[in-house]
């Protein structure tokens, strides 16, 4: 009977890691193919949805990052934005007024419009998603490298970004609901 270690974490030659997606490359000691809990090898099928699903978390952490430390520096010039009491722990109540009505409400059209559109691509059931498109939203395109190497190395970086945005954003979050200060840099103060 094969072991946990010999099922899940040990390369197999014949199979291509992942389907062959980005990701386990550049680790600094070359290429390392990290999946404790075998999804790769245990449902190669859902490979599509588990990649648009991590590159959908990392852009909104990336995002998330920025609203976590801008509106402490610059506020949005709209009177809603201008309220000095507003920070991570209240903004989101506060920016609802009532059922329609708030900034919020207007972050959750936008974010609306963009899976309304992603889903008119994919197809409701995901249908035409495939291990080539999952992740790619049709948008900067343009700015990408002209060469394969250069495209597969900007994937790479958003990646990896995006781990660390991950990461980053629940480590400020759970580091200002522990010290219960809720501005950058979300430490105590200093007792000087």
């Amino acid at each position: 009977r094969e072991s946990y270690r010999e099922i899940f974490l040990a390369p197999k030659p014949d199979v291509v890691f992942a389907g062959g997606l980005v990701g386990s490359e550049y680790h600094g000691w070359g290429t390392y193919q990290w999946d404790p809990a075998g999804l790769a090898t245990r449902y190669p099928e859902h490979l599509p949805w588990y990649r648009e699903a991590e590159l959908k978390h990392c852009r909104v952490a990336m995002l998330a990052w920025l609203g976590l430390i801008v509106p402490d520096f610059v506020r949005i010039p709209l009177d809603d934005f201008q309220d000095p009491s507003l920070d991570l722990e209240n903004a989101h109540n506060k920016l609802i007024y009532g059922l329609g009505s708030g900034p919020m409400w207007w972050l959750l059209l936008f974010c609306g419009i963009i899976e309304s559109l992603r889903f008119r691509q994919l197809g409701l059931d995901f249908g035409k998603l495939t291990l080539e498109n999952a992740g790619d939203l049709d948008f900067g395109k343009g700015f990408l490298p002209k060469t394969k190497e250069g495209i597969v190395q900007m994937k790479i970086k958003e990646l990896k970004n995006g781990r660390l945005a991950m990461l980053a954003v629940s480590g400020a979050l759970t580091q200002s609901m522990a010290y219960g200060v809720y501005t950058f840099p979300w430490t105590l103060p200093s007792p000087n």
